[in-house]
């Protein structure tokens, strides 16, 4: 049995008797793909995005700058309705923690909202082969979604701003979200499109759920995309980042990672 082969016997039913070690690698990673397929019990998780997020009449510049914490760079976004900043602290010359989001004031939502209704999805053929070429049978290919969205959006947004204008329903912050679950569906799309041709298994959402969650804002905002990726794709795996262990009715069809860890060691169920 190949790797590949045990991998989709473990995500169908995890029944092995023996630990199978699962390095989780990016697209920037691949040259470590032969390193870890040398491993004997070693099987990889290629995690890739078989389309492009496109934004024509936006641009995103980054450049370095200096902070009191430290060596930073601010990532400037514009449009032709504005622009934009944020900064995050470089860790080993890799984006880390953020330190200024880009949106700070609820007027910056117009130019945020530009800017998502400008971004188009469109399937990407040559990252779906050399994907699938890459890995072989030395494991499985991986399709990398956005994050639900309310969690994207929280990646653009101060989180007390965030909370209160949601709770306020404030207009251009629930016209965001919709362009987000535009953006989503259509990445489905290009999952569902994969999947047609039988080498994506699983699919991976990024969104560090907590069982501490709001069960209303869980069940619009998350819940309902996971729903959708199911719908569209019955046959692959889907797997969504977790804080921590969750309740039953928050799990159903869904493999929950709670590793912080991207090796990480699954030990099968009996």
């Amino acid at each position: 049995m190949t790797k590949k082969e045990r991998l989709k016997a473990y995500y169908r039913a995890p029944k092995s008797d023996e630990t199978l070690v699962i390095q989780r690698l990016v697209n920037s990673e691949n040259h470590h793909i032969k390193e870890y397929s040398a491993q004997e019990h070693t099987a990889v998780v290629y995690q890739v995005r078989p389309f492009r997020l496109e934004h024509p009449h936006s641009a995103i510049y980054k450049k370095p700058v200096e902070i009191g914490k430290g060596s930073a760079e601010r990532e400037t976004l514009y449009t032709p309705d504005g622009r934009l900043y944020c900064d995050y602290l470089l860790e080993d010359g890799r984006k880390g923690q953020v330190v200024k989001r880009y949106v700070k004031k609820q007027e910056a939502l117009k130019t945020l909202l530009f800017y998502l209704k400008d971004i188009k999805v469109y399937w990407d053929q040559f990252a779906y082969d050399r994907a699938v070429e890459l890995v072989g049978d030395e494991g499985l290919v991986e399709v990398a979604l956005s994050r639900s969205p309310y969690e994207n959006l929280a990646q653009y947004m101060e989180a007390s701003l965030l909370k209160s204008l949601f709770k306020a329903e404030d207009k251009l912050l629930m016209k965001c979200l919709k362009e987000l679950t535009r953006i989503m569906k259509e990445e489905i799309a290009c999952l569902a499109k994969a999947s047609i041709y039988g080498d994506i298994h699983l699919a991976y959402v990024d969104d560090a759920i907590g069982s501490g969650m709001d069960e209303a804002l869980y069940a619009t905002y998350y819940r309902k995309t996971y729903d959708m990726i199911l719908k569209a794709c019955p046959d692959i795996r889907l797997i969504v980042s977790a804080k921590d262990s969750l309740p039953e009715d928050m799990t159903k069809g869904i493999l929950w990672d709670s590793e912080a860890e991207d090796a990480e060691a699954i030990e099968p169920s009996a």
